[in-house]
């Protein structure tokens, strides 16, 4: 288990990285004179693809946390999910609203 965990994590910090990668070729294209649509266009694909795994891996990740904690509870040191209601009547689970 605590493998699986491991290697979540460690694809979640690539897929981070890459969206930081993506992030700034769209900066530094986006403040060019001449653009190269191509370039930014692939740029501004690999971001949303980024985007959607960094979603996908969080997810799973908390999921596995949550269906495994009582068996991994000496593994994960992480606190438990706070859930709660925000001033504004919505539903959030560690500052993230659903």
């Amino acid at each position: 288990m605590a493998k699986h965990v491991r290697e979540l994590e460690m694809q979640l910090g690539i897929e981070k990285k890459i969206m930081a990668g993506a992030e700034s070729i769209i900066r530094e294209y986006s403040n060019q004179k001449k653009v190269d649509k191509k370039t930014l266009a692939n740029a501004e694909a690999t971001l949303a693809e980024s985007r959607d795994k960094i979603e996908e891996l969080s997810d799973e990740l908390m999921r596995f946390k949550i269906t495994n904690d009582t068996d991994s509870s000496a593994l994960d040191n992480s606190p438990p999910l706070k859930r709660h209601m925000s001033v504004s009547g919505e539903r959030t689970c560690n500052n993230k609203i659903f």
